[in-house]
C-alpha cells in the first residue's frame, strides 16, 4: 500500500502536483524546490547575511552557520533573476565586497578556513598561485605512492574502506580504479 497523496497548485507557478499528508502539514506551497527559491523573497545578499557570522575585529573568521560542503566550504543557493544559483560562501563574498571575479581565477584565504567568508581574508589567485600557497604552508594533503594506487587497484575492499585506511576520498579512489586518475600506472 502506497501513501495517500493529495492534489495541490503550486503557489508560484500554478501547476497542479501531488504530495502526501505529512509534506502538507510542513508547509509545502511549491511542487519544486526551484519554485520554492524563485519564490523567496530574500535577495542573495540578505541570504549571506542570515547565514554568516561576521566579527568586528579584521582579523577574526567569518563563520559561515549554514551548510558546507565535503571540504568544509560554506555553499549557498539563491534565485537572481528567476535563475536558480548555487555559490560558495567565500567567492559570493569576494564579489559582494571586492568585485567581480575574473574567469578562471580561484579565490583564496589567508586564514586557510575554508568556512571563512571574512573579504580581509580573501585574495584572488591562479590555480598555480593557490597550489603554491597550499605547498607554503604545508596544507598540501600526503600524495598517494605508486606502490599504494597498486594496491588501491588489487584490493576488493570496499571503496569507503580504502578511503579510510589511504587518507583519501570515495572518489578517488573510484577514479583510480577506473584508471581515470594515475592513468601511467597499469
Amino acid at each position: 500500500m502506497g501513501r495517500t497523496l493529495f492534489a495541490m497548485q503550486c503557489a508560484h507557478c500554478g501547476k497542479s502536483f501531488e504530495t502526501p499528508a505529512y509534506r502538507i502539514k510542513e508547509g509545502r506551497k511549491y511542487c519544486s524546490t526551484a519554485c520554492s527559491y524563485r519564490a523567496a523573497t530574500r535577495t542573495p545578499e540578505e541570504i549571506f547575511a542570515r547565514f554568516v557570522r561576521k566579527t568586528t575585529d579584521p582579523d577574526e573568521c567569518w563563520g559561515w552557520t549554514a551548510s558546507v560542503n565535503q571540504r568544509g566550504y560554506g555553499h549557498m543557493t539563491f534565485c537572481e533573476n528567476g535563475t536558480i544559483k548555487r555559490d560558495t560562501a567565500h567567492r559570493f563574498s569576494y564579489k559582494l565586497h571586492k568585485g567581480p571575479i575574473p574567469a578562471g581565477m580561484f579565490v583564496c584565504h589567508t586564514c586557510d578556513n575554508t568556512s571563512c567568508s571574512n573579504p580581509d581574508h580573501l585574495f584572488l589567485g591562479t590555480p598555480a598561485d593557490n597550489s603554491t600557497d597550499m605547498k607554503i604552508k604545508g596544507r598540501q594533503a600526503a600524495k598517494l605512492s605508486v606502490e599504494k594506487v597498486m594496491e588501491i587497484r588489487a584490493s576488493s575492499s570496499a571503496g569507503r574502506a580504502l578511503a579510510r585506511e589511504y587518507g583519501v576520498s570515495k572518489t578517488q579512489i573510484r577514479l583510480i580504479r577506473r584508471g581515470l586518475y594515475w592513468r601511467h600506472i597499469l
